[in-house]
């Protein structure tokens, strides 16, 4: 509720209507602020940064192994049916061994998100942090008569309450690029 309240104040200040959708000019201009955003991450923490990216990368693939190794469980069901109706005895332990890498690849999946949530998580605070010593080395530059003026301090107040929330966009810029990765590479496979 405040956001939108702030969206639409934001909105009005720029001569836009306050109730009506951005445009895509609007979106698309707004994209101009992701670079410094990223730099910014970038520079709180640089291992926790590529490690999370590394983790989102390998995530996004995890689907694409399960598919293949459940194509590979029921490509040896079929093949195990056929050898016992023909009088045969099929291999279950190889079958039983796919059903295992499954369960493994399904398993690390959900450790690697535990780590990688455990790792937004402490960049979440530390990009917080920074923000905010950021913020109140800017404030101690200012003079008192700038804090008694009311859009100032009320400018300073809505950046103090939103640094938490800065890292989130990060955030999910970076699950918009796995689920964009694993459409395409499961995409891949099924045409395969």
């Amino acid at each position: 509720m405040v956001k939108r309240r702030v969206y639409r104040a934001a909105r009005a200040a720029h001569g836009a209507s306050p109730d009506t959708p951005p445009t895509w000019g609007e979106r698309l201009e707004a994209l101009k602020y992701v670079p410094p955003l990223v730099r910014l991450v970038f520079q709180t923490h640089r291992g926790y940064t590529i490690a999370i990216l590394v983790l989102r990368a390998i995530r996004s693939l995890i689907p694409v192994a399960v598919l293949w190794i459940g194509k590979l469980i029921i490509d040896g069901v079929i093949a195990g049916v056929a050898t016992v109706h023909a009088g045969g005895t099929p291999d279950w332990r190889h079958l039983a061994g796919l059903v295992g890498l499954e369960l493994g690849i399904a398993a690390v999946g959900e450790g690697l998100a535990r780590l990688s949530s455990l790792l937004e998580s402490l960049l979440g605070d530390l990009f917080a942090n920074r923000l905010s010593v950021r913020l109140m080395q800017h404030a101690a530059t200012l003079d008192l008569a700038q804090f008694e003026d009311a859009e100032i301090y009320d400018h300073l107040e809505r950046a103090r309450r939103q640094t938490v929330g800065r890292i989130g966009l990060f955030f999910v810029l970076l699950g918009t690029a796995q689920d964009l990765i694993t459409l395409i590479s499961l995409a891949s496979v099924l045409l395969v």
